[in-house]
């Protein structure tokens, strides 16, 4: 669905530093009709994030298991089932994470959907996967308790908690600006967005003094409804909204701070909120779909402004 509000003008700025972001993949839905659960929509934990969690229940020996003796360690927590095949997909890219920090503090734990621990016991030992999984047996509802708790009713689901124990709050921000937007109350922007500046920065630890320094000299702006980094961090982008008739007055006053404050000419691009990715043509190789960037298009309609045209180049 498409969400785009008439007075506001989505503003990013490039900042010209390099992008890296480590991060779980999100499942791509592939299973054949045969193997796909069915499962009743996307449960949400909002009553939960941004507070102290313990995961815990018996592991398929009928071990003890707790999320609690991991403080310090920041945690995944993975809802799956032998049974769901875009859960089991999953499971190499977690086993790949699981394999490159866990030296540096990464834990995973798995919470089975499985009735019983036999087939999590045999896949576990098939799959070689090296952490401990959570198996309620012989839960009597859709979900086992864990997932009651959490409300989570489609898999595969991730949690991220924090060294501190703190489940990760992203997920309840982006319900709170779409909430936002859909009610016209663009002003609640501000705070949410700046919220999630700082939690990217302090929590995540995935932001810059460029990044940090481009969002503070645009939330001093007039007509500014919110600033924060976007894409991979440690470098890139910020994202601003921006009243439509401010956005020409905020390009040059954040071209010229910026500039100022770093040295660095940013390019600022006013865009257009769009659906994404879609089929503009017949998949038929007959038809010949001229190839234009996203930049030249954007020229062409005269909607994207380069504040310099040299770039800085980070290595």
């Amino acid at each position: 669905m498409r969400r785009n509000h008439p007075l506001l003008a989505p503003v990013l700025i490039a900042l010209g530093v390099g992008c890296s972001l480590l991060s779980v993949r999100a499942s791509d839905d592939t299973a054949s009709p045969a193997t796909q659960p069915k499962m009743i929509g996307f449960g949400g934990s909002n009553a939960y994030e941004n507070k102290p969690v313990v995961i815990e229940g018996k592991g398929v020996d009928g071990s003890a298991i707790s999320t609690a003796s991991w403080k310090g360690k920041v945690v995944v927590v993975e809802f799956w089932a032998t049974w769901c095949g875009p859960c089991v997909k999953e499971i190499p890219h977690l086993q790949d994470l699981y394999a490159k920090y866990h030296n540096q503090g990464l834990e995973v734990v798995g919470v089975s959907f499985d009735k019983t621990a036999v087939p999590v016991k045999a896949f576990v030992e098939k799959q070689k996967i090296q952490w401990p999984e959570i198996v309620d047996e012989n839960f009597a509802g859709p979900v086992p308790a864990l997932g009651e708790k959490f409300d989570v009713n489609l898999i595969p689901r991730y949690f991220i908690i924090d060294q501190n124990g703190i489940l990760i709050t992203e997920n309840a921000r982006v319900h709170a600006v779409v909430a936002a937007l859909d009610g016209g109350k663009i002003n609640e922007l501000s705070s949410l967005m700046a919220e999630s500046q700082r939690s990217m920065r302090d929590d995540y630890e995935i932001s810059c003094p460029e990044l940090d320094i481009m969002v503070a000299i645009a939330a001093n702006q007039p007509g500014v409804y919110g600033a924060r980094m976007t894409g991979g961090g440690f470098g890139g982008c910020t994202i601003n909204f921006v009243g439509a008739e401010h956005a020409t007055t905020f390009q040059q006053h954040i071209a010229a701070e910026y500039h100022a404050a770093t040295g660095l000419p940013p390019d600022i691009y006013i865009c257009e909120a769009s659906q994404g990715a879609e089929s503009i043509a017949p998949d038929d190789s007959s038809t010949k779909v001229p190839q234009i960037s996203a930049r030249e298009e954007a020229k062409s309609r005269g909607s994207v402004t380069s504040g310099s045209a040299a770039r800085e180049q980070a290595p």
